[in-house]
């Protein structure tokens, strides 16, 4: 069953993180950050299937060495910063269905990288991984690691896309955030789905949330990374427990929801019929005939409305 998960975070100064050390992991390389002077080295990674730098689509046929290199365009991003809180990245993680070929993963992956880039007119440094080996093996998933700056011949320009002000969103066709992360989960649905459709897979994913698909459950208990290793070595985890704990709890509250929304759904569909009954007899009815009217309330009291 495929299954949409697209998850977008930022890469953020405040947090202790860097860009160049941000791309060098998910690129399994090593980088060195001019700024810092720190060398992040992820070059035994062995799991890293593609990894690809795209620029937007009228730079394509223009040279612009610098953004092509992966040290050399981290380090621009971080160099392009000067506060302690800037946000110097962005990152979309998402699921590629395990169905497709490797041929079909990697064709998925460009085009939903081409979609971010050409949409904000970033740099996007795209990382397809295969599952980890103590994981689940249908995990195949993407990195699209964003600048947030659009990426022109000369450098990096303005803040773009997610990370621009509001007031400049509207020009540019990006709405607000929310609005904005919506859209980009439908576009990444329709991409995920036409590449499903290609593959001539019987499987679909859906944007939607399980209560707009009609579904009538909790969504699956997600556990953290680290609590799930834990689990994996034998060991106990307090933090798993409490993520099942209130998923158990939210369930045990729908079980108690579900016979009173049952009962108000009898009620509802017992006052429309009544109307309707109603509407339709009323041109037989006396005119001005109060017994008419005491019966119909009668008849409301019975049915409990």
């Amino acid at each position: 069953m495929a299954i949409l998960f697209l998850n977008i975070t930022s890469v953020r100064r405040s947090d202790g993180r860097t860009a160049t050390a941000a791309a060098a992991y998910r690129a399994g390389e090593r980088l060195r950050d001019e700024r810092t002077g720190e060398i992040f080295n992820y070059s035994r990674r062995t799991d890293v299937l593609h990894k690809e730098i795209m620029l937007p689509s009228p730079l394509a046929s223009q040279a612009v060495a610098w953004a092509r290199d992966r040290a050399s365009l981290w380090n621009q991003a971080e160099l392009a910063e000067g506060r302690t809180d800037s946000r110097v990245a962005r990152e979309f993680l998402v699921t590629i269905p395990h169905e497709l070929s490797p041929p079909q993963r990697l064709a998925l992956a460009r085009a939903l990288a081409r979609d971010v880039t050409d949409r904000y007119g970033v740099a996007v440094d795209m990382a397809l991984h295969a599952p980890r080996v103590s994981g689940d093996a249908r995990n195949f998933h993407l990195h699209l690691l964003a600048t947030t700056r659009q990426v022109t011949a000369a450098g990096l320009g303005a803040k773009a896309g997610l990370d621009s002000r509001e007031f400049s969103r509207s020009p540019q066709g990006i709405a607000r955030s929310s609005e904005e992360f919506r859209a980009l989960r439908e576009r990444s649905a329709g991409m995920i789905n036409a590449a499903l459709r290609e593959a001539h897979l019987d499987v679909r994913v859906d944007h939607r949330t399980l209560a707009a698909q009609g579904i009538e459950r909790e969504p699956q208990v997600r556990l953290p990374w680290g609590a799930y290793l834990a689990e994996k070595r034998g060991q106990y985890s307090e933090i798993a427990e409490r993520v099942r704990e209130s998923y158990r709890a939210r369930i045990r509250a729908r079980e108690v929801a579900r016979p009173l929304d049952k009962i108000e759904e009898i009620r509802r569909q017992a006052r429309a019929e009544w109307l309707a009954w109603r509407q339709s007899h009323a041109s037989a009815a006396p005119s001005g005939s109060g017994q008419s009217r005491s019966a119909d309330l009668g008849r409301e009291q019975d049915l409990g409305l």
